[in-house]
């Protein structure tokens, strides 16, 4: 009985705790200090990004001082903005990648960019194959390692169309 005990504690430790609904009251313990979180922006030219960050403090009522991972002060570039941020507006972090050929075109996804994961849908690419390189005599030389697949999507803030390494894109979580 005590093993199995221990085997579900084990196993609650790697499971992501329920995100809260919009409008649904909060625990304070939804999130504790330290934890790495994601931060919506929804404020003109940010709409829809999600910032990393950390938990700093619980607030109570739902609110939670946080740390940024990428942005920072105004009047300091070596000091982290920190905000205090109402718990509607964060989330854990969705896992970051896709693997090779796991996208179809028009699938939404989250892209890294400018600091923070934009929604995008993934597009036709316009980029020119590159043409194969010539085979070389072999050598004793370790081989270079095959370049990271690329995605190109159109970011739907900007309708930029971006190309970017499948570790910098993940599946869209809304």
């Amino acid at each position: 009985m005590a093993s199995k005990r221990k085997a579900d504690a084990a196993a609650s430790r790697f499971q992501q705790p329920k995100q809260p609904k919009q409008g649904e009251p909060v625990d304070e313990e939804l999130f504790s200090v330290g934890d790495p979180v994601e931060i919506r922006f929804d404020e003109p030219d940010y709409e829809g990004a999600w910032f990393s960050a950390r938990i700093l403090e619980a607030r109570g009522q739902g609110k939670f001082l946080v740390e940024y991972e990428h942005l920072h002060m105004d009047d300091d570039e070596n000091q982290p903005r920190t905000d205090e941020i109402d718990s509607q507006y964060i989330r854990y972090p969705p896992k970051r990648g896709v693997l090779p050929g796991q996208l179809e075109l028009t699938d939404t996804v989250d892209a890294f960019h400018n600091d923070a994961w934009w929604v995008a849908s993934v597009v036709p690419s316009n980029a020119k194959p590159k043409p194969k390189a010539k085979a070389k005599a072999k050598s004793k030389s370790k081989s270079e390692p095959m370049p990271e697949p690329m995605y190109t999507v159109n970011l739907w803030s900007t309708h930029e169309e971006l190309e970017f390494k499948c570790s910098d894109l993940r599946v869209h979580q809304d």
